[in-house]
This record gives C-alpha cells, sequence and structure tokens, in this order.
C-alpha cells in the first residue's frame, strides 16, 4: 500500500510502543515471540521490532512500523496458538500465531467466484486447524505476543514463507472472524475457508475469542 510523503511526515509523531494494550483490534492479529520477520538488517525476531523500524511488506516494499504492542502470557490469562508446522506454507520453521490473525494464501480452492484467475486470499489462522499439520496449541506461560501495526494495512514476510496480514489499529475493531477487515485483499470467514479446505465446521481445542481478547487486555 502506499501513502502520500506528507501523511507519511504526519504519522511520525504517532509512532509508539504498547505494553500490554487493551486495543482489541490488537488483541486478535499478532505473533508469538521468536517469529522471524524480514526487514532490510536481514531476519529480525519479531519482539526485537520497534516503532519506526522498516520491515520488508508483501506488495508495498519496505514500510516504517508505526506501533508495536507486546503482551505476555500469564496463567490467569492462557492463551491458545495456533501453531503450523515447518515446510507448510514454505516456512523455514514453525510459525505460532494468535487465532485470528489473517494469513494471506494463495490456493486454487480458496479462490473466491470473482477471483477466475485465482489470487490470495485472507483466512484466520484458526480456520486451518486440521490442515496439514495445523493445530491448536496451549500457549506457555511467559510467552510473548506481539503486534506489528503501519499507518496502512500490510501483509509482511514471517519465517520465510508465510504471509501474515497486519491490520491497521483501526481495523477490526470489533475483532471476530466474521467482521470484514481488509479494505484490500479478498477475505474469507472460518466457516467458509473450512468448507473450501473439506475441513469439519467444528474446530478441535479453539478457544473461544474472548479467551483471545484478553491476553491483552
Amino acid at each position: 500500500m502506499t501513502m502520500s510523503a506528507g501523511a507519511r511526515f504526519a504519522a511520525r509523531g504517532r509512532n509508539r510502543e504498547v505494553e500490554g494494550a487493551s486495543v482489541t483490534s490488537e488483541t486478535l492479529h499478532a505473533m508469538l515471540a521468536g517469529t522471524l520477520v524480514e526487514t532490510p538488517m536481514g531476519w529480525r525476531p519479531v519482539e526485537e521490532l520497534r516503532a519506526g523500524d522498516l520491515v520488508q511488506t508483501f506488495d508495498g516494499g519496505l514500510r516504517r512500523l508505526a506501533s508495536v504492542a507486546r503482551a505476555p502470557v500469564t496463567s490467569e490469562r492462557p492463551l491458545g496458538l495456533i501453531h503450523v508446522p515447518g515446510g507448510t506454507l514454505n516456512t523455514c520453521l514453525g510459525l505460532a500465531v494468535l487465532p485470528g490473525t489473517r494469513l494471506l494464501l494463495d490456493l486454487p480452492e480458496l479462490a473466491l467466484p470473482d477471483q477466475a484467475a485465482g489470487g490470495p486470499v485472507l483466512v484466520p489462522a484458526g480456520a486451518l486447524v486440521g490442515w496439514r499439520g495445523v493445530t491448536m496449541r496451549r500457549a506457555r506461560a511467559g510467552a510473548l505476543a506481539v503486534a506489528l501495526r503501519f499507518d496502512e494495512e500490510e501483509v509482511v514476510f514471517a519465517n520465510t514463507g508465510a504471509l501474515v496480514h497486519c491490520p491497521t489499529a483501526g481495523q477490526g475493531r470489533d475483532g471476530g472472524d466474521m467482521a470484514p477487515l481488509s479494505g484490500f485483499f479478498a477475505e474469507l470467514t472460518t466457516d467458509a475457508a473450512r468448507r473450501r479446505l473439506g475441513l469439519p465446521e467444528e474446530l478441535p481445542g479453539v478457544p473461544d475469542r474472548g479467551a483471545a481478547r484478553s491476553i491483552f487486555a
């Protein structure tokens, strides 16, 4: 996505770090610390990134982070994470994200009717449980969830092959996988994605959405 030089200049004052954020839109869309994100300096652990750092994006080149939100997992606030095994989605190692985090997938079975030639579609990570070894796992206490935000929605490269959607702070504020999130990419809800992938409607082991939101409360 692109923005004018004037808009970028105005955005500099909004760059921020957020610890224990309570913004709902930042609770469902996050990666676990240890995830590698592509930057001009190579692949860096997501927890080392700061507001103002440049990150390589899927279709916008290098973009500067507007904010980085971090929240620890505690025994009082346990959290289920979606685990994508290494090799799936062309990743170099396993990827762990919150269930509502959108992944950009380019699979023929997920193409929408108006995508005659196919094309990438955003899918909630939780929809992939049971597909190609994707599972729900309980995060260990002390683990850190990290949410990256830009001034415009972007998709970043994680663990070399995964494409992780980063909404703006105002997108998806009501949370849940039924609310439209992107103003740019085609999207599928969890139910729609599971039907297209031939997976049962019931998601084994996926916690309720309130539990996922509470991590940043």
